[in-house]
């Protein structure tokens, strides 16, 4: 396969994976426009998408069985579009519930595929680099739905819709770049000693359980932002825009730096993505300017845009080509519970612990990240002497 056209394909894909955030900005619109449905169904339309998004990525490798990895990401361009295009123009709350699910798959689809074909036809740094750049193309979607959902919510609650547009370009890259290898693909060698033939390696749960804790930790931020910077009178919810496009950019930034951050600090890169974070939080914790929150902004948007791609390479190092799609989808079923999940474990920390503020939200979080720091430590320097590989990459 052209690796370079393999590569365009996949950071194109990479592009839809944040696409839930274009409807955010025009959610309090939404509400107002059905009335007569439950402000708490309303708000589904932004959660529901994650939990089909579960078990799709979940059983991502069972498709494989009866599609090729290209036509299923056609397939998954052609989701994106209809899910999400049809609410612009059909106002039925119903319907839209329908495609918000159908965008779901989509998401579900794309995102356990781009990295393992990404496993499966590239190794080492090369591998990790490709990874990396996903992973900042993905970021960089999240800054341009963000910001080009909250600009046609303007014109009407509606248009938000529209910027799904975007996947017309992505379905003709993917259709005209990918190739098409089939269903079954031949296992190299040198990877036959990877994992148990009756099960995923014990390090796959590892790591998602891993992330887990991660997102959960992190969509603290996200959940809180808008909520701290106000109650802080720190600024306003065009300055909590502000912050959360800064974590987007500066975490498109670190995804270009990725590959050679890798090959630099290999056993230590975990606990140094996880630490950057923790940074992040606690001074955004302690701000009381919107200078200093937005430097906390810019390392969230680093420890996230390094730890993601590295926590990828990781399942590819310890598992065979042919079960990447499983391992993948494991990996992230369980990880996309983190943004469901955040809410509630904070809501009860903070009726358990009294926590009655949102910067003692974000300060407890950070209090976690110290916590997964501490732990990802030791992880890191067994990762060394574990992952196959991983001294020759170092010399």
């Amino acid at each position: 396969m052209n690796k370079r056209r393999l590569t365009i394909s996949l950071c194109a894909a990479s592009f839809l994976q944040m696409g839930a955030l274009a409807t955010a900005s025009g959610m309090a619109d939404m509400v107002k426009a059905f009335p007569d449905v439950p402000v708490t169904l309303v708000q589904l339309l932004t959660t529901l998408p994650i939990l089909i998004q579960t078990p799709v990525t979940l059983f991502a490798t069972f498709f494989c069985r009866f599609l090729s990895k290209k036509k299923l990401l056609i397939l998954a361009c052609v989701f994106f579009l209809t899910g999400g295009l049809i609410p612009f123009f059909i106002h039925n709350f119903l319907v839209i519930v329908i495609m918000r699910c159908l965008y779901g798959a989509a998401v579900g689809l794309v995102i356990p595929l781009v990295t393992a074909l990404a496993g499966e036809h590239f190794e080492g740094g090369k591998r990790a680099g490709v990874l990396g750049l996903a992973s900042a193309i993905g970021m960089l979607g999240g800054a341009f739905y963000t910001f080009a959902g909250g600009l046609l919510s303007v014109a009407g609650w509606n248009y938000c819709f529209l910027t799904y547009l975007v996947g017309i370009p992505v379905l003709i890259i993917v259709a005209s770049c990918l190739e098409d290898e089939g269903i079954r693909h031949a296992v190299p060698a040198n990877h036959e000693n990877k994992g148990s033939r009756s099960g995923l390696p014990a390090m796959v749960f590892v790591i998602a359980l891993g992330s887990l804790v991660y997102l959960v930790l992190y969509f603290a931020y996200t959940n809180t932002i808008s909520l701290f910077v106000a109650a802080e009178h720190i600024g306003n919810s065009a300055d909590a825009g502000i912050s959360y496009s800064l974590v987007n950019i500066c975490g498109f930034i670190g995804g270009l730096l990725f590959g050679k951050l890798h090959r630099r600090l290999r056993e230590m890169l975990v606990p140094l993505c996880v630490g950057v974070t923790m940074a992040g939080f606690v001074i955004i914790a302690i701000s009381e300017t919107m200078p200093v929150l937005l430097i906390g902004s810019v390392l969230i948007g680093l420890g996230i845009s390094w730890f993601l791609p590295e926590t990828q390479y990781i399942i590819s190092a310890v598992v065979r080509p042919e079960q990447l799609t499983l391992a993948y989808g494991v990996n992230g079923a369980i990880t996309n519970a983190g943004q469901i999940l955040s809410s509630p474990i904070f809501a009860f920390l903070a009726a358990a612990l009294g926590i009655a503020t949102e910067r003692g939200v974000i300060l407890s979080a950070g209090i976690g990240y110290i916590a997964l720091t501490v732990i990802c430590v030791p992880f890191g320097l067994y990762l060394l002497k574990k992952i196959p590989g991983t001294g020759e990459e170092r010399k």
